[in-house]
């Protein structure tokens, strides 16, 4: 697992803890980012992140550079426990890693008011969509 904080950026949304259990990431403003951030000064796959035995190995991808602990990094760095790790407009710090497949997942009601927490308009959202499901297997049922 990494743990990450997202401790500044222009997108409000993302701000806070981050856990992955992915051994590879990818943030960036891709929409098929592991972590999407909508910062206008970031590549669509800006950084790769990748879990390694004495840290977290981090690469610009898409990008020319990114700055570890204010330092300017072109290709691949490791980086240990309290780094910062400032991509576009948008600074990560290195929280934690685990290479103990075991860890604990959260649970989905975990997820879900951990999410609602962050942004409490999700929560209508995550009931439309229920709603809608609850619509969808209505219709297919009535329809056998």
């Amino acid at each position: 697992m990494i743990e990450i904080e997202i401790i500044e950026s222009p997108d409000p949304e993302i701000l806070g803890p981050h856990s992955f259990y992915f051994q590879k990431l990818i943030f960036g403003r891709s929409k098929n980012s592991h972590l999407f951030i909508d910062d206008r000064a970031l590549c669509k796959n800006h950084i790769r992140i990748e879990k390694s035995e004495s840290g977290v190995l981090c690469q610009n991808m898409e990008s020319k550079f990114y700055l570890s602990n204010g330092k300017k990094i072109s290709g691949k760095k490791l980086h240990k426990i309290d780094d910062l790790i400032k991509i576009g407009e948008t600074t990560l710090k290195i929280v934690s890693v685990s290479n103990d497949d075991t860890a604990t997942k959260p649970s989905l009601s975990e997820k879900y008011n951990a999410a609602i927490e962050r942004n409490p308009k999700l929560e209508e959202l995550f009931v439309e969509i229920e709603n809608e499901i609850l619509s969808v297997e209505h219709d297919i049922h009535v329809k056998k």
